[in-house]
């Protein structure tokens, strides 16, 4: 058997050919092109000369690597629309208009050190798709008299492993803790809804601009000369403004220059915390799904995570839910902490008391220490639902971490002003590590977020009563469009189940959405540790205008009219 082409026996595909600057290709191109044939069987695989652009060969591949930090050294790489002739490959004349780049000529090994899988994890000829052990999505040959053709298979990767395929065209050099990880899906997704014109309700960032007094202090700062590095814990004012807001919540008197440490954005505290923290080989209880940060940030660490799922409301659960048996499973001899997001993204739960007293206890029992993401704190819905701060409960003040920040509370998400709030020697934890990633946060920035935290007004509560209509409005909407749609009681999200619309998984479905439909989401499958998890699924983001979710609506419900 051989590829349509003629060129390898097996090839690897990948997306993201922006890695490789403006190099995609307008039409498609032959392994001929791409200045690297098949390797005969025993022989090395060749290095080509150049990479192929619109125009043909451009650039160096030295210079190229150099340049993007792309490219390996053990393979040929070509850049283009299909990864074979069109003529050939394509039924009926057509081609496949996805962005595909191709690894050929790649035996074994040789593969394996590309792309990051054990060799034994390649498949063999015949299987169209396979996913290795980081995710790398390898593409088989095509099967006489009826296997998929190479376009095809394509379009199964780009739908299916984009993300994770994104591994084999970066630098043979990458560390291997990063591999399974590939780009951000928050990006992919944003750029797909540029290209085609897509409401994007992927990516969680509100379409209009936070409180006016946040903005003119900061700007005021800078007027009077706040413009240079601020102290690594934060400036005084904002210590005193985040102190002042923890008690104004009934969380009781800290001081603010030994329990606040001020970040770049929640994002960093998260990894100063983990990596202040954590020895390699420690162990993390982490719920899923999850913000892809903890495991990313437990990565670099050197830690194992141990996951603990949150289930759809189902057998009389209202909500989404975890097994205490689960949970208390998932906690070894090695278990150094607890990672617990309350109010909960992606699926907008907030966890009960009854559910934070069993992982408090939990916590006690094993001296354990809790890392508490908090940034939806405000952004509750249901007055039977209110946000509790595990910190606050009998017993976990001393082994908290409660991280939070500005920018979801008030629409500043760009600031990224964040913060951790900890007993001394957990605040030390967090310092240890923010010292050496950021330092410090930007110092204007950090004057406007006082100003705004000192004097709150109903900015919260206002924002609250936008982010229900627009949830309510949109979730009817999507139920009109044929999917299940499970409750959300904060946060900016909602999740849905989209089987009934009889997609392979939440990222054929995904792409379809915003390619055909013009309505951008994110699939959620990555944010599960459980292989096959989350496949079902698919969050939207109602932390828009009324008007952006209006015209997200009108292109559902044309959607709706045509199934």
């Amino acid at each position: 058997m051989e590829r349509p082409d003629g060129a390898a026996d097996e090839v690897l595909v990948a997306r993201d050919a922006e890695l490789l600057g403006d190099g995609v290709l307008d039409q498609p191109v032959g392994a001929d092109e791409v200045g690297h044939a098949a390797s005969a069987e025993g022989e090395e695989p060749e290095e080509t000369e150049g990479l192929v652009r619109a125009g043909g060969v451009a650039g160096d591949v030295a210079e190229e690597r150099e340049a993007k930090g792309v490219l390996s050294v053990e393979a040929a790489v070509g850049v283009g629309r299909v990864a074979a002739d069109a003529d050939d490959a394509c039924p009926e004349g057509g081609k496949f208009a996805g962005d595909v780049a191709v690894v050929a000529g790649l035996r074994g090994a040789d593969r394996g050190e590309v792309c990051g899988v054990e060799e034994e994890d390649l498949g063999s000829p015949g299987q169209q798709v396979r996913k290795g052990s980081d995710g790398t999505v390898l593409v088989g040959e095509c099967e006489d008299g009826g296997g998929l053709t190479w376009p095809e298979h394509a379009e199964a990767l780009a739908r299916r492993g984009r993300r994770a395929s994104t591994l084999c065209l970066m630098h043979a050099d990458i560390a291997h803790r990063f591999r399974p990880f590939g780009g951000s899906i928050f990006a992919e997704m944003t750029a797909l809804a540029v290209r085609h014109s897509a409401v994007n309700l992927a990516q969680g960032f509100p379409d209009f601009d936070g409180p006016a007094a946040a903005k003119e202090a900061a700007a005021r700062a800078m007027h009077e000369g706040h413009n240079q590095y601020a102290r690594m814990i934060g400036v005084p004012v904002l210590n005193r403004a985040i102190a002042g807001s923890w008690a104004a919540l009934g969380r009781g008197e800290i001081d603010p220059e030994a329990n606040v440490t001020v970040t770049n954005g929640c994002s960093e505290a998260i990894p100063a915390t983990i990596l202040g923290l954590l020895n390699p080989g420690d162990e993390v209880v982490v719920f899923e799904p999850f913000f892809d940060f903890y495991v990313t940030a437990i990565a670099m660490a050197g830690a194992v995570p141990r996951f603990v799922t949150l289930r759809p409301p189902a057998d009389g659960h209202r909500a989404w839910w975890f097994d205490p048996a689960e949970l208390r499973a998932a906690i070894g001899p090695r278990t150094r902490a607890i990672i617990v997001n309350t109010p909960h993204n992606p699926t907008g739960k907030v966890y009960t008391r009854e559910e934070l007293d069993i992982i408090a206890g939990e916590c006690i029992r094993h001296g354990l220490v809790a890392i508490t993401d908090e940034v939806y704190e405000h952004l509750t819905f249901e007055p039977e639902l209110p946000h509790v701060s595990l910190a606050t409960l009998p017993g976990m003040w001393e082994r908290t971490i409660t991280l939070s920040s500005l920018g979801k509370t008030f629409s500043l998400t760009g600031w990224k002003i964040g913060w951790a709030v900890a007993p001394q020697p957990l605040s030390g934890v967090v310092r240890a590590a923010h010292q050496y990633l950021t330092f410090c946060a930007a110092t204007p920035l950090q004057h406007g977020a006082a100003a705004v935290l000192e004097a709150p007004g109903d900015y919260a509560s206002g924002l609250r009563r936008l982010f229900i209509e627009n949830r309510d409005a949109l979730s009817a909407a999507l139920s009109r469009a044929g999917l299940r749609v499970f409750p959300s009681h904060s946060t900016y999200f909602v999740m849905a189940d989209h089987t009934p619309l009889r997609f392979a998984d939440d990222r054929a479905f995904c792409y379809h959405l915003t390619e055909r439909v013009g309505v951008a989401a994110i699939p959620p499958s990555v944010f599960y540790g459980t292989p096959g998890l989350g496949r079902d699924l698919v969050r939207f983001a109602f932390c828009k205008k009324r008007e952006t979710i209006a015209e997200a609506i009108r292109r559902l419900d044309a959607m709706a009219r045509m199934s």
